[in-house]
């Protein structure tokens, strides 16, 4: 992940996804300038990239394994990536809320409006961490920017049920990555109580 304030970078080695990205970002205008200082802004991180990646990727493992301990916070496992050998890491970390994902469980969260997720971030947001709500759903997209097919059920469980740790918790150090274990777990393990 590169920064350079508003906006950043992006690197890959596959001529596919580049001309996907270079057409995205060229619709009719440059879309997403980056001047000449926020490329200077990028120079000195790409020396460090592969190591911050690597070191929150490693984090963010860490903290899915201890999430399986947790009855209402699901993440997902990354492990079919990581088995074809994929270089990727975590910008944002997300969690499914209340229900176990794709296991076929329901969870009576589905149901509700949109408060509980509200609650759940200012509690954890109180705890010092850094969560939001996730995914808003492609459900909601007028049909004059894209077909659907269906009524996008996933779609609009993710839209309701996801919560994404953001990603400066993933980057700092071990004492803080045990601080933001704990503090999920104790979240992840009592939210039906408020």
């Amino acid at each position: 992940p590169l920064t350079s304030g508003r906006g950043g970078g992006v690197l890959c080695s596959n001529p596919l996804f580049h001309q996907r990205m270079k057409r995205f970002c060229q619709r009719g205008n440059e879309a997403y300038p980056l001047s000449e200082l926020q490329a200077a802004a990028l120079l000195p991180q790409v020396k460090r990239v592969f190591e911050a990646s690597k070191s929150m990727m490693d984090n963010g493992l860490e903290v899915i394994k201890e999430s399986e301990e947790w009855p209402y916070l699901t993440s997902f496992s990354p492990n079919e990536l990581l088995e074809k050998g994929a270089q990727t890491t975590f910008y944002k970390l997300p969690f499914f809320f209340g229900h176990k994902w794709g296991n076929g469980q329901s969870s009576d969260w589905e149901n509700q409006d949109d408060s509980w997720r509200e609650k759940f971030v200012q509690l954890a947001n109180n705890k010092g961490l850094m969560v939001g709500k996730g995914y808003q759903g492609f459900h909601k997209r007028p049909p004059s920017r894209c077909r659907k097919i269906g009524n996008l059920e996933n779609s609009r469980r993710a839209a309701k049920c996801t919560i994404l740790l953001h990603h400066p918790l993933l980057r700092g150090s071990k004492l803080l990555l045990n601080q933001v274990i704990s503090a999920l777990g104790e979240l992840g393990r009592t939210v039906p109580k408020f």
